[in-house]
Parts: structure tokens; C-alpha cells; sequence
């Protein structure tokens, strides 16, 4: 009889630990903003600009393959089943076009998900009917870390406003690595450094930046930009990887694209 009992309790607690494996996650996870790292295994270095916008409450995707504009909708099917349905896309010509006609075409192969997290850090894996990986996804802020802003900016706009014409493309070259930067704000060429805040991911500051002194038309937007230098205090990157520097309460000071 005793031996009977054992054998039941083991097979409920086997029946137990069976169904506690083969929970998932609600779908809810997948919500957000993902930055497209990888497709069917290749990786995909377009500065953060292909990402999908998923919302599963009104099961629509949105974003961008890199270039052009897409959305679909969802479907959500048992426990991590999800497709998508035809893809509509903007039609402009990019230079990555071959690229992001494999981001689309992975879209609409798309079977089941894969939910990771590693500290701070969410990936998402899209898989199709086979369980092949096809896209690899990471979450916007675990994807734009301080380092993506290393590498060669121009200044595109002051406090939102278009920058106007200059002698020179106004822009800024950060190496992460040292801590300075250098460029140009117009007319007169720059360098300097920047320091950050240890318990702040998005900190920034710059010191005083050294300058040469010509004087050239349109000083302006080049007074602009040392004023708002001056005031900035972090980061963050937009939806299409634009680089925005802003003040103390969020305030959009300067916003740069990548050269």
C-alpha cells in the first residue's frame, strides 16, 4: 500500500513539475520597440534603424525595415505562436533595399517567439514552422547603450529648430573609449571632452571645448550650438537612431545624425 502511495505521488509530482515547464510568458512581453539584429542568421548593421513596434492588446506591428516604413497585424495563436499577416510598406529606394526586402520576407515566415532576459538586458528570438531562428530582436534601451553614440554625428537641428547655413556641415566626432570629442560648429573647429554620471546610463556633459577663431557668415547657428552645449546634460536616441542631446528636464537641445 505504501509502495502504491509512492508511486502516485510521484506521478503527480512529475505531472507537477511538467506543467510548471511548459508555462510561457503572456504575449505582453513582446511590446515595445525591438531593434533587428539579426535575419536568418546574418547580422543586420543598420545603426538601429530597422526595429519593430509590437503591440499585442491591438495585435498591430509597425516600425521600420530600414529604410521604408512597414505594418501588419498580428495573430497570436497557443502558448508562443505568433504570425503576422501581409506586410505594406512605404516604396522608397535605399541603398540597404536588399536587406530590408530579407526583414520583410522573415516577417510573413514568422510561426512561434522566444523571450529572454539577461539582467537589464531583452531579446526577443522570431522563429518559423520549423523553429529555424529568422529574426533576432533586442529591446531599444538595452540596444542604445553609451557606446553607440561613439563614431563621426552632424547637428541636423537646434533646440528643434533646422540648423541654417553654415561655412561648414556642423557636426561631432565622440570616442567613448577616451572620453573626447571634436568637429566642427559651422565655421570654427572644436575639441573637448565629456564626462558622465556613474549611476547614470544616459549622463553627459561637456567640458569647454578649445575653439579656433575665424569669423565667418553665419554665426548664428555656430553661438547656437555652444550655448546649448553648455546645457546638456543626456542622451537618447529616437526611432529612426537619430542621436538627441537634451538638458536637465529632457528638453531636446541638439539633434545629430550618423555620418
Amino acid at each position: 500500500m505504501k509502495l502504491k502511495n509512492f508511486f502516485i505521488m510521484t506521478g503527480a509530482g512529475a505531472a507537477l513539475s511538467f506543467a510548471v515547464s511548459c508555462q510561457t510568458e503572456s504575449p505582453k512581453v513582446l511590446n515595445g520597440t525591438w531593434i533587428v539584429e539579426a535575419v536568418d542568421n546574418e547580422n543586420v548593421d543598420l545603426n538601429g534603424r530597422a526595429y519593430l513596434n509590437i503591440t499585442t492588446e491591438d495585435k498591430k506591428l509597425s516600425g521600420k525595415a530600414g529604410c521604408n516604413r512597414i505594418n501588419s497585424q498580428i495573430t497570436l495563436g497557443k502558448g508562443r505562436e505568433i504570425s503576422f499577416g501581409p506586410v505594406a510598406a512605404t516604396r522608397m529606394m535605399c541603398p540597404d533595399i536588399e536587406t530590408e526586402n530579407k526583414i520583410i520576407d522573415a516577417i510573413g515566415r514568422v510561426n512561434s517567439y522566444e523571450y529572454r532576459e539577461n539582467g537589464n538586458k531583452k531579446t526577443v528570438t522570431l522563429k518559423d514552422s520549423n523553429e529555424k531562428e529568422i529574426l533576432s530582436l533586442t529591446d531599444k534601451e538595452s540596444f542604445y547603450t553609451f557606446d553607440k553614440i561613439n563614431g563621426a554625428w552632424y547637428i541636423v537641428s537646434v533646440n528643434s529648430t533646422p540648423v541654417g547655413e553654415t561655412l561648414n556641415t556642423p557636426m561631432l566626432t565622440f570616442e567613448t573609449e577616451t572620453s573626447k570629442v571634436y568637429g566642427n560648429l559651422g565655421c570654427n573647429t572644436c575639441s573637448g571632452s565629456f564626462s558622465r554620471e556613474a549611476d547614470n546610463e544616459r549622463s553627459i556633459k561637456f567640458g569647454d571645448l578649445a575653439m579656433t577663431q575665424m569669423y565667418c557668415e553665419g554665426m548664428e547657428t555656430e553661438d547656437a550650438i555652444k550655448t546649448v552645449l553648455a546645457k546638456v546634460s543626456s542622451f537618447l536616441f529616437d526611432d529612426n537612431g537619430d542621436l538627441l542631446l537634451c538638458d536637465s528636464t529632457g528638453n531636446e537641445l541638439l539633434k545629430l545624425v550618423r555620418d
